[in-house]
């Protein structure tokens, strides 16, 4: 161990901690310590919870920033090409994974279950079980006035825990923030 760390110190690092990330050019050693971005909660759960049709989004490993990608648009700019941008900086941005729909139809299903109140229970299983469920809750949830609130607080819960939970797998020490301005 004091081998590795004097080899780090002697190739310019300071102690602290450090995580290796698996780039497209190979593996880049973070310094964590020095490198905490804060990111965009909100943004972040809206990039996980899209499904790629339309678009794409990355997280600014620099920046903290969330990205989308759509029609050729990235940072402002048009008629861009994802893999020029990737390639020209490939340790910059990493690719944000939506959650798959199995989980987030769980997700309803567990509100249902967990914190639904009894009068709406009906409704809301009515909604998830016939075709287009995701469509149909959202519908009954804007019909159910205060049941929508909860299931927004419910929901913000969950995708808190799946975004910390996918920082720490990524090896990306992070500041969660409801309100940001991108740099």
């Amino acid at each position: 161990m004091a081998e590795s760390t004097s080899a780090l110190m002697d190739a310019g690092f300071s102690t602290g901690i450090f995580v290796a990330r698996k780039g497209q050019s190979g593996f880049t050693l973070l310094n964590m310590s020095d490198a905490r971005i804060r990111i965009n909660l909100d943004e972040l759960i809206v990039a996980m919870q899209h499904h790629g049709v339309d678009g794409e989004f990355y997280l600014d490993l620099q920046t903290g920033a969330v990205e989308p990608f759509a029609d050729g648009q990235f940072r402002g700019e048009e008629d861009v090409d994802i893999d020029d941008v990737l390639d020209a900086e490939p340790d910059r941005y990493l690719f944000i994974e939506g959650v798959s729909s199995s989980r987030g139809y769980k997700v309803m299903e567990q509100f249902i279950e967990d914190r639904a109140p009894l009068s709406a229970k009906q409704v809301l299983w009515r909604a998830i079980e016939g075709p287009k469920p995701f469509k149909l809750f959202k519908g009954a949830l804007a019909e159910l006035g205060d049941v929508r609130d909860q299931y927004s607080v419910f929901e913000k819960e969950i995708y808190t825990r799946l975004a910390k939970d996918w920082l720490k797998g990524e090896g990306i020490e992070a500041e969660l923030v409801d309100a940001y301005v991108k740099p």
